[in-house]
């Protein structure tokens, strides 16, 4: 008795019953909007973390400081090593450092989600 007829909208297509023998002729309804509840238009905000700091937009994780001091360190000595053992100038083991510092920060994750073979 129910037919389905696919409704276009400008940006996604609604599927639709139609009951041919409804006394207004056939009316319409989205079937996803009667099987789903009505969704809230904000969500609510998260309580505020006490190990965070709010600058602006930005929050800064007082958990994460020693990690982040820690490969900080790591960049330093890396590139203080390829200026004096490899004669390398300081513009370019700035960025050496830097990227084995992210480097070992990728593996340390990986151990830690228990991803790493």
């Amino acid at each position: 008795r129910f037919a389905a007829i696919g409704v276009r909208s400008p940006r996604r297509v609604h599927l639709a019953m139609f009951n041919p023998s409804s006394p207004s002729g056939g009316s319409r309804q989205r079937a996803a909007g009667a099987m789903n509840p009505p969704r809230k238009s904000k969500l609510e905000p998260a309580p505020p973390d006490p190990r965070a700091l709010k600058f602006g937009k930005y929050r800064v994780h007082l958990d994460r400081i020693p990690e982040f001091m820690m490969l900080l360190a790591l960049s330093a000595i890396v590139a203080f090593v390829c200026v004096e053992q490899f004669g390398m100038s300081r513009q370019a083991a700035l960025p050496m450092g830097l990227f084995v510092a992210l480097q070992v920060q990728k593996v340390g994750n990986k151990v830690m989600r228990g991803s790493f073979a």
